[in-house]
């Protein structure tokens, strides 16, 4: 009996794609789309337990088992969020780490084994640039963060005002 060629497949690492990957969500978490894991139809995959956390730490990753097929079965991610809704009011878009098989199709998404959702982004002037972390700061923190910015601020003025006073000399 022939032996099967069969590909180990590193689910621990991410691939390198050359290209940002994007993947387009509901405001409540679900694909954008509806997101094809089981064969023959769209399932409301819930992202929202595997979001990246408010401080700004990656998400859990996502897989799928088995065959991953093309617009089948499989966690679709794209390089062109505008096309996928990310236009749409509330649609919220993060950057993605992509593991183990990929299939691709000539166009602008992939479908994945697995992803990470790694990080919220926005468009600026028709770039995805990162969101702010909603993090959330100690009494302490802040009273650093303004004693600090007081002092740069104290410090500069009065070395503007030396600087005018013996220009005036």
């Amino acid at each position: 009996m022939a032996k099967k060629n069969v590909k180990v497949v590193d689910l621990s690492k991410p691939v390198r794609l050359g290209k940002p990957y994007y993947k387009v969500l509901k405001p409540n978490g679900l694909d954008s789309k509806g997101n094809q894991l089981l064969s023959g139809g769209y399932s409301n995959l819930n992202y929202a337990p595997n979001l990246p956390t408010s401080d700004g730490k990656p998400g859990k990753p996502l897989s799928v088992s088995g065959q991953i097929v093309m617009c089948q079965r499989g966690l679709h991610v794209t390089s062109e969020p505008n096309q996928w809704g990310a236009g749409v009011a509330g649609n919220r878009v993060f950057t993605v780490k992509v593991f183990g098989q990929i299939k691709r199709d000539g166009s602008d998404k992939i479908c994945c084994q697995k992803i990470q959702l790694v990080q919220e982004v926005h468009s600026v002037g028709g770039k995805w640039v990162p969101k702010a972390p909603n993090k959330t700061y100690t009494k302490q923190e802040v009273d650093k963060i303004v004693s600090d910015v007081y002092n740069k601020a104290t410090a500069a003025l009065t070395k503007a005002l030396q600087e005018v006073r013996q220009a005036l000399r």
